[in-house]
This record gives C-alpha cells, sequence and structure tokens, in this order.
C-alpha cells in the first residue's frame, strides 16, 4: 500500500515536473517566431498565451520570414489583427485527438479547417512539426494562412503566389524562373492561367539530360508552354477543350470521371487547384507540358 502511494506521488510529482519545463507559448514565440510575437504583441494577443491557465492552438509558418511574400504586409492595422486571431484558438487541439476532418473556432470569426487523413493539415497547407508549451501547441505549416476572406485586393499577384504555395507542394519551376523573362509575366496584369509542375517532377527533370544543351529562349518557350492567357478555373475545364499557351502549343483537356487530365497524361492535381491570385490562378499538375 505505502509502495502504491510512493509511486502515484512520484508520478504526480515527476509529471509536474515535466510540465513545468515547458514554457508558455508566448515564450515560445518571441524565442522563434520574434516578429510574429511582436506582432501578435502589437495588438495585445500575446498577453494570455503568457497565462499557462490559458489553452491555445497556434498555426504558423515555420519561417517569420515568409510573411514577406504573403498578403500580410499589404493589409490594414484592422486586417492584419483579424489575419493574426484568425490564426489562433482558444484551446488545445491535440492532433493524436482529433478526426480526420475539423473545424476549430479561432479569436476571429472564421473558423480554421484541420485535416489528418494521410497527413495533417491547415486550411489546405501541410503540418511540418508541433511545437507543445505548457499552454497549448504551435502547428508548425509550411506556409502562411491565406484565410479565405481576404479581399482580392490584398491578394497576392502569380509571382507572389508562386513564392506562398512552393512551400505547400510544388512550384519550384517557376522559382528558377526567377532568372529569366517570364517573371515579368507572372508579375503583369494578365490574368494567367498557371499549370505549374509538382516538385518531384521538376527534380526529375533537373536531374535527367533533358534540359542539357537548351538555351534560355527554349527554356522560356517550356515556361510558356505552361502558361495560358485568361483566368481559368477547374470549373471551366470540358472533355475536349483546348486551350493554346503562351508558347503557341496546344492544350487538349480530357475528364475521366472528376479527374482531368491534360494532353491525356498530365493530371491536374485537386487537392492544389483554384489558387487565385490578383492576376489569375494556379493549378498544380504532375507533369511538364513542354517535354
Amino acid at each position: 500500500m505505502k509502495l502504491a502511494v510512493f509511486l502515484l506521488v512520484a508520478t504526480a510529482v515527476l509529471a509536474v515536473g515535466v510540465d513545468a519545463r515547458r514554457k508558455t507559448l508566448s515564450k515560445i514565440l518571441q524565442k522563434n517566431w520574434a516578429w510574429i510575437a511582436t506582432e501578435m504583441d502589437r495588438f495585445n494577443l500575446l498577453d494570455d498565451m503568457d497565462n499557462s491557465a490559458n489553452d491555445f492552438t497556434v498555426y504558423l509558418p515555420r519561417d517569420s520570414n515568409l510573411y514577406a511574400n504573403s498578403p500580410y504586409n499589404s493589409l490594414s492595422d484592422t486586417d492584419k489583427e483579424r489575419y493574426l486571431r484568425y490564426s489562433i484558438s482558444p484551446a488545445t487541439y491535440d492532433p493524436n485527438f482529433i478526426s480526420e476532418f475539423n473545424q476549430f473556432e479561432t479569436l476571429d470569426s472564421e473558423d480554421i479547417t484541420v485535416q489528418k487523413s494521410r497527413q495533417l493539415s491547415v486550411d489546405g497547407i501541410k503540418v511540418k512539426s508541433i511545437n507543445r508549451g505548457n499552454n497549448g501547441l504551435i502547428y508548425v505549416l509550411r506556409a502562411p494562412l491565406v484565410p479565405s476572406w481576404l479581399t482580392y485586393d490584398a491578394q497576392p499577384n502569380l509571382a507572389e503566389l508562386v513564392g506562398i504555395l512552393r512551400k505547400t507542394n510544388a512550384y519550384d519551376l517557376f522559382l528558377s524562373a526567377q532568372t529569366t523573362v517570364k517573371t515579368s509575366v507572372l508579375n503583369q496584369a494578365g490574368p494567367y492561367t498557371v499549370f505549374a509542375p509538382e516538385k518531384n517532377v521538376v527534380t526529375m527533370v533537373l536531374d535527367s539530360p533533358l534540359l542539357d544543351g537548351l538555351s534560355t529562349p527554349e527554356i522560356d518557350d517550356i515556361i510558356d508552354g505552361q502558361i495560358v492567357a485568361g483566368t481559368i478555373m477547374l470549373d471551366d475545364l470540358f472533355h475536349g477543350q483546348t486551350l493554346t499557351t503562351l508558347a503557341g502549343t496546344t492544350l487538349t483537356i480530357t475528364k475521366v470521371g472528376s479527374d482531368y487530365f491534360i494532353n491525356d497524361n498530365v493530371k491536374i492535381n485537386r487537392r492544389y487547384t483554384d489558387k487565385t491570385a490578383t492576376n489569375g490562378v494556379i493549378h498544380v499538375v504532375n507533369g511538364f507540358l513542354g517535354f
């Protein structure tokens, strides 16, 4: 009996000790996300997260610098505060104890969507890791959140959107295009529809001899072959449709069930489609259209 009581007390002391070693979310943010913490403090959102009696879940990109390529900097202070409030839930949502599809309350008026199927994601953005404090969690995201309430004028253009979305999936082709004239196309008024290849496809092509000996104009033609004038959403596509790219090539759309294919064998990734910008839209595809 005495042994059982001793073990119970020891376990309780150990548990308290482990929890005590964890810092509050406020301290974690100030150490690892100093710029975001400063912004949160500016809108009086940080103090409550310094109280271990309060529970929160925070959704942030792994690098504060990613906000430089997000819509955040173009917002008014009123919308900046709303943006930050949208990234905070007033409860702890441990991914070990949530269902596959969840809509959680935030400090903003809009709920946030957290999915746990093959991979944990927040509003479709993959979660890189979880930081645990003594009063909640930080979901470390691969890109900044883009709330649905952002107005058209607050959205990034295609060049900026490429910088944001490549963190979530696969926009390295157009990151490479920063050295070519095609960057200026993505910055123009447009509108344009961009079919951006997935990261693994880009890696495979870069590791192959396909680009060996090609001149800059030839590489530009490959990039042009991924871009169509006009804004074309997924629902605008139909079986048998043909599109003309900026390179003058023809793309033929095939619909099989709910899936869309370009030129028979390049599939549109339905998880990363209809990503809108001020001057167009981006769809992720699982192959190059220029080879």
